[in-house]
């Protein structure tokens, strides 16, 4: 156990204002990642870069291990990073993660409202509590300033759609393969239409992640909570073996990433978005609609199918059937196909 002295100093220290996260980092080896060491040091415009205590880089960067995927991590470290860049740009000063009160988190969700959803700031503010949380229990605050704290609620949400299976289908064959743009569109699309996955694992996805299970053709994703599953991806393969071919991926390359004519990036939610928005639109589709919506059609098509519903949870990833059942409705049929318009007691 660190000595709590060294962080709680009873002078301040001379750190500039803002206790910050890092950009950019550069320091000696800790145990742990180099993903997790990503909490270090920041440099900003107007602020002198800030450094952690070794012994707070350690726990932190411990912390982070817990994460199985780097996306995660990184998911973690930007939205810590947004409130200490928040707190120094607003001139708040402060030294040591004790520092935190919760008026600055107060004034942090007050800002965030001019600018995200309430699902972003909930997801904002846990990721701060969780960091206060660990904090915590290793005695370096004695409390956690966001625990308590009112979040704001989510917003009802619009009817979910889906597509018809004739959408889909027109939509998947009117890609082609020629060029790697098109090869690459076309792989990503096939591969949540047929698998129901999250864009998050999707662009999580490895080519070392892909196997074989008793010859059938698999992907092995990483969920919600770091959970591990594996689905069957026959109809895919031959086009994410192509894709591999022609990129010359690499086994701990990233399989969908972003093509340019002299390089490449990995890819974002948005940019996933913008690709299926572009092809609808070229298709004159509704356009309104987003990646998530090609997962919520698999779903639906199972549950229409008449598949066991602990079956379709199991695939989908979710923590219970009732997740299952509550987001994912069976497409509606046409009244006259409803079953109370043939319903007989017999007598």
């Amino acid at each position: 156990m660190m000595n709590s002295n060294e962080l709680h100093p009873d002078e301040p220290t001379s750190v500039a204002p803002g206790y910050l996260l890092p950009e950019v980092v550069e320091v000696p080896p800790v145990e742990v990642s180099e993903a997790a060491t990503a909490i270090v040091a920041v440099k900003a415009e107007h602020h002198a870069e800030v450094a952690l205590p070794r012994e707070l880089q350690s726990i932190v960067g411990q912390y982070l291990e817990n994460f199985l995927s780097d996306r995660t991590r990184e998911a973690y470290v930007s939205d810590w990073r947004d409130f200490f860049r928040w707190m120094a740009d607003a001139g708040v000063a402060v030294a040591t993660p004790s520092d935190v009160t919760e008026s600055h988190v107060i004034g942090y969700r007050n800002f965030l409202r001019e600018k995200y959803s309430p699902t972003s700031i909930a997801r904002k503010l846990s990721a701060l509590s969780s960091l206060f949380a660990k904090l915590k229990d290793e005695q370096i605050v004695r409390w956690n300033p966001v625990e308590g704290l009112k979040r704001p609620k989510a917003i009802a949400k619009k009817k979910r759609t889906g597509f018809t299976d004739q959408e889909v289908n027109r939509l998947l064959d009117s890609i082609g393969t020629e060029s790697l743009k098109d090869l690459s569109d076309k792989a990503l699309l096939s591969f949540l239409f047929y698998t129901g996955a999250r864009v998050s694992e999707m662009l999580s996805v490895k080519v070392r992640d892909f196997d074989q299970v008793e010859g059938v053709p698999v992907v092995h994703l990483r969920g919600k909570g770091e959970k591990l599953r594996t689905l069957p991806i026959v109809k895919v393969k031959g086009l994410i073996d192509e894709l591999v071919r022609r990129r010359g991926k690499g086994k701990d390359a990233y399989v969908f990433t972003a093509v340019y004519a002299t390089r490449e990036e990995a890819m974002t939610r948005g940019a996933v978005n913008r690709l299926l928005k572009a092809r609808l639109k070229g298709l004159g589709m509704d356009a309104t609609r987003s990646v998530h919506s090609a997962r919520r059609t698999v779903i639906s098509n199972l549950l229409q199918a008449g598949e066991r519903l602990e079956q379709v949870q199991k695939i989908a990833g979710h923590a219970s059937p009732t997740i299952t059942l509550r987001s994912y409705s069976i497409r509606e049929e046409p009244m006259a196909k409803n079953p109370l318009v043939n319903l007989n007691y017999k007598g």
